[in-house]
């Protein structure tokens, strides 16, 4: 239906609509998502490595391709530690958003949506300027699939459930940024490099991967029942192909990911058949 040749007030159920309001830009989002790229640019170029070098003294003796590499990880921490917590919220208590995951207005969603979309302009540039070919053809493909829906929510505020529901899956970040940080750091024979592995795995199944399901439901539920106006093809389309961008690198990231527990167990069982061999010999 052409929404803006009906009636510019639209009643549906018990949630009304205004049309005009609808596509009424609030200015105060895109001004957060600036001064989020302006935060976590700082962050890159700036305050990470100043700290690094005093917190980490390794950190002067990596390339300059690995300290790159180790700044834009350490912003995604940032970005982690602010926004998980909140999009939980959202999902899970925020009542406006859940009673309307179409247009409910809540303050908060498009606050936290504003800050990830200033976090990934800001990474997405570093990715284009540092990063090997490989490597930021991939995180291109992952932050533009993110940049694309959220836009819409920065500046109309539309679906903001389901980008809430996405941001979720920002808990396991710490456990796989940890991974990269022994690793460059040459600490990978400890009991903190095996274990962290194992909640890397477990939250990114749970969280990327096992999430895929409930989320495109709700998708569909929403799609099917709820009324949908002023919700433009672009709009819908950002948000399916967006999601479906997101779920498959996931999905081959989290291949990669069992693969190399594969590689970490036979490593430490090959190791405790040696030490056990050792043992057995020495008694004998």
């Amino acid at each position: 239906a052409d929404w803006t040749s009906l009636n510019r007030s639209l009643m549906e159920g018990n949630i009304t609509y205004d049309i005009d309001e609808l596509y009424q830009i609030n200015y105060a989002y895109p001004a957060v998502a600036l001064i989020s790229w302006g935060f976590f640019t700082f962050l890159f170029l700036k305050a990470s490595p100043s700290w690094s070098k005093k917190l980490f003294p390794a950190y002067d003796s990596l390339s300059d391709n690995l300290k790159q590499d180790w700044n834009s990880r350490v912003t995604s921490l940032v970005h982690c530690a602010i926004v998980s917590p909140i999009a939980i919220y959202v999902v899970l208590a925020d009542e406006e958003v859940n009673r309307d995951p179409v247009w409910g207005h809540s303050v908060i969603s498009r606050i936290v949506m504003a800050i990830t979309e200033g976090f990934m302009l800001a990474d997405f540039l570093v990715v284009i300027k540092y990063f090997p070919l490989k490597d930021a053809i991939i995180f291109s493909l992952h932050h533009l699939a993110t940049l694309y829906p959220y836009t819409y929510n920065v500046l109309y505020g539309p679906m903001p459930y389901f980008g809430c529901f996405k941001l979720t899956t920002e808990g396991s970040t710490p456990f796989v940024n940890l991974r990269w940080f022994l690793s460059t750091l040459e600490l990978t024979d400890g009991d903190l490099y095996f274990y962290n592995g194992i909640l890397m795995t477990f939250s990114f199944f749970v969280l990327r991967i096992l999430t895929i399901i409930p989320y495109w439901i709700s998708v569909y539920r929403t799609f099917s029942t709820h009324p949908m106006p002023g919700i433009t093809p672009h709009m819908r389309n950002s948000l399916i192909f967006g999601s479906i961008a997101l779920d498959l690198l996931n999905i081959y990231w989290f291949r990669k990911m069992l693969l190399g527990a594969k590689k970490v167990m036979d490593k430490r069982n090959l190791a405790n058949e040696k030490e056990a061999k050792t043992i057995k010999d020495k008694e004998l």
